[in-house]
């Protein structure tokens, strides 16, 4: 099947402009000869009478189109300011000088303005060959209307008004100075011109006709119009017309016949007589009287024509296409060289000259990714840290020498060759954003994996940093045990010297001065003071090393958190900070090392006495899931979302601008979490940018004896 679609050809994009283009030209050819042998069968009667009924319809719109108009010009008069104020006190000064200007920027023929008793103030007309001399205002049913019951409202009325010399037809409104009725406004239109202007509209000839029956302006020649027609008969049929015309028999005039259809002129609610539209007889033309077969044939070589000027329309179309789907093609395998050489001005030209944009841009984008892609590895062959990355599917995209090395070296010390599951346990341990230390063997490295996301933020891999820290431990290591064995052999002499200290003040009471027993008290507190401090070095020794001796002991965590409270409230008085404790209602104990505890506080304490400039600090101790829980939360400057991972690890302080000058080592919360998680509790913290920090610890709460 598809083999034969082929050699039809009906898979190629032309054979798809084509086809349907033929198809849809035939059933419009057949459908066309069809109307068309159905319109020529049709009688031409029929067609003549619609055209007919369409030229009144148009004459009838026309005429509401124009009165549309006068009562415009009928407002604008009425409205104007000045023009009631004048007619009232009968001022056609300014009359003259204000209604000109209106008749003369509308369409309307003539503009009259009448006082309340239907004399003339104004009379104002677009031609000097139109007269309004001899018409009796008076006489017009309207105004007789409005001079015998003065009107209340702005209602409006049409009349006709016949003259020896000029018809018109006249839109009468009343007018008022505030609320007092003061003259009329008539705003007309010469009935010959009317006539024209309808004829012109509707293409047919108009004739216009009192009640009476009488012609009041025809664009017929009625003087030698030949009919049998009774003209005033036909107004009473009008009105009492089932449908919207009446139809008539022929007229002749100047040798032309004419069918004529009558209906009621009608404006406002207000018959003032009837009109009448008439077409020649040969208006519509002679009709042929050709056969169906002549049609089928005109159409069938129309079809032809049709069916030529697509192929040809087809292949224009389609040439440049096939052009440019084989250079896409190339480029597609490669050929970044070829060009689609399209000079059209049309859409195809503009897919073509896009398309050449698109080819320049993938060829410098290539070179850049090439000079990136060697920057890139030049980076990676330089940095002595082992760089590994990881797709999804835990499958090494990329090492450096340095990580080919490091792998190689933990694959012989753990004698393994599933080395990249090694690693990819660590990425699953570790926090994405955290480092931490891996010992293989006597060797220690450094791990920080962080994650690869592409642009909608999905993660793709993993990239791994590894750097071999042996050198860097084993140094801490030292240290550490440097300082412990240093502080254990001054804590021995420290320890000779307050003994001899307290024997000299015990026995030198009654022997030595009250000078000298002042000097020996300042050796024995700050012989004191050295111990401290050496067994603070001793036990940040042991926290750092993770050999924390414990004295636990039954405490009451409670009154624990008041004591080492207690002594900071005067200094956090001195800063300005205020200070709130909220302790439990009744005791929690725990089984816990009370000077360790204190320490740990004591750090968390003085961190917030440190980076709370201004604001209160509160302690709250509560009972929670089990564990003797606190929070102490203050006011600071808090921390960076991105720094509060790393509060806790050890050399850690997070930068501010306004805490530069604040001493430290980042030693004291690591030492806090240390002490505490050596007691199985917890410890945390909450904290956001410029709002302050809370940090909160639990430790396991014990049965009361």
């Amino acid at each position: 099947m598809t083999n034969f679609l082929q050699r039809l050809q009906l898979t190629r994009l032309r054979t798809k402009i084509i086809l349907p283009y033929f198809l849809l030209t035939t059933m419009v050819a057949g459908f066309g000869a069809f109307v068309i042998t159905q319109l020529v069968t049709g009688t031409l009667k029929e067609r003549f009478d619609n055209q007919l009924l369409d030229a009144g319809r148009v004459v009838a719109e026309s005429m509401v189109a124009i009165e549309r108009d006068r009562l415009e010009l009928v407002r604008l008069a009425a409205a104007s300011a000045g023009v009631p104020a004048a007619i009232a006190n009968q001022d056609t000064t300014t009359l003259t000088t204000l209604l000109p200007q209106l008749l003369a920027n509308s369409e309307a023929d003539a503009l009259i303005i009448l006082d309340n008793e239907g004399q003339p103030l104004y009379n104002g007309t677009n031609n000097n060959t139109l007269s309004l001399d001899n018409i009796d205002f008076t006489a017009l049913p309207p105004v007789q209307t409005f001079i015998d019951t003065p009107p209340t409202n702005n209602n409006r009325q049409v009349a006709v008004a016949q003259t020896e010399t000029d018809n018109w037809f006249f839109t009468i409104a009343p007018i008022f100075a505030t609320t007092e009725f003061v003259g009329f406004v008539l705003v007309g239109t010469e009935l010959e011109n009317l006539s024209q202007i309808l004829a012109e509209n509707a293409v047919a000839r108009v004739t216009l006709y009192s009640p009476q029956g009488n012609p009041l302006a025809s664009t017929l020649d009625l003087d030698q119009l030949n009919t049998d027609i009774d003209f005033a008969d036909v107004y009473p049929q009008v009105l009492t017309a089932s449908s919207q015309y009446v139809l008539m028999d022929t007229v002749t005039s100047l040798n032309q016949e004419y069918q004529l259809a009558f209906n009621n002129w009608q404006l406002r609610g207000q018959s003032v007589g009837m009109y009448s539209v008439a077409l020649p007889i040969n208006f519509i033309g002679t009709a042929t009287n050709a056969s169906r077969n002549s049609f089928i044939i005109i159409f069938a070589l129309t079809t032809i024509g049709v069916f030529t000027i697509g192929y040809w329309t087809a292949q224009l179309i389609t040439r440049p296409i096939r052009r440019l789907v084989n250079t896409a093609t190339a480029v597609a395998e490669g050929d970044l060289q070829q060009r689609v050489n399209i000079e059209n001005k049309d859409e195809i030209g503009t897919l073509a000259q896009a398309f050449n944009r698109m080819t320049e841009t993938l060829v410098e984008r290539n070179q850049q990714l090439s000079v990136q892609k060697s920057e890139l590895q030049a980076i990676l062959q330089s940095i002595a840290d082992g760089i590994i990355m990881f797709n999804n599917r835990k499958e090494i995209v990329t090492t450096n020498p340095a990580a080919d090395q490091i792998l190689a070296d933990i694959k012989q010390k753990l004698k393994t060759s599933a080395i990249i599951d090694v690693v990819q346990l660590w990425i699953d341990q570790l926090n994405l954003h955290a480092t931490t230390r891996q010992k293989v063997g006597h060797r220690v490295f450094s791990v920080r994996p962080s994650a690869v996301t592409d642009p909608n933020q999905e993660i793709i891999g993993h990239v791994v940093v590894l750097r071999d820290i042996t050198r860097d431990v084993e140094a801490e290591e030292r240290q550490n045990n440097f300082i412990t064995n240093v502080s254990h052999e001054l804590r021995t002499p420290l320890t000779a010297v307050k003994g001899y200290t307290n024997l000299l003040i015990a026995s030198g009471k009654e022997t030595l001065s009250e000078q000298h027993l002042q000097f020996a008290h300042t050796i024995e507190q700050n012989t004191d003071k050295l111990i401290d401090h050496v067994n603070t070095l001793i036990d940040i020794a042991e926290v750092q090393d993770g050999n924390i001796t414990l004295k636990p002991e039954r405490i009451d965590f409670n009154q624990l958190i008041q004591d080492v409270a207690q002594p900071w409230l005067q200094k956090f008085t001195d800063k300005g900070l205020q200070f709130s404790l909220d302790p439990a209602p009744e005791p929690l104990w725990v089984q816990a090392d009370a000077r360790r505890i204190k320490w740990a506080l004591k750090n968390i304490l003085q961190n917030a006495y440190d980076y709370t400039l201004t604001g209160q600090i509160s302690i709250k101790i509560f009972l929670q899931d089990g564990h003797a829980c606190a929070t102490i939360k203050d006011t600071g400057i808090g921390i960076h979302a991105t720094d509060v991972p790393y509060v806790f690890q050890r050399f850690f302080r997070a930068e501010h601008d306004q805490t530069h000058d604040v001493p430290g080592l980042g030693l004291d919360l690591f030492i806090s979490k240390a002490l505490i998680t050596a007691h199985d509790g917890q410890i945390w913290v909450e904290s956001e940018l410029d709002h302050g920090s809370t940090f909160g610890l639990a430790l396991p709460l014990i049965t009361e004896d």
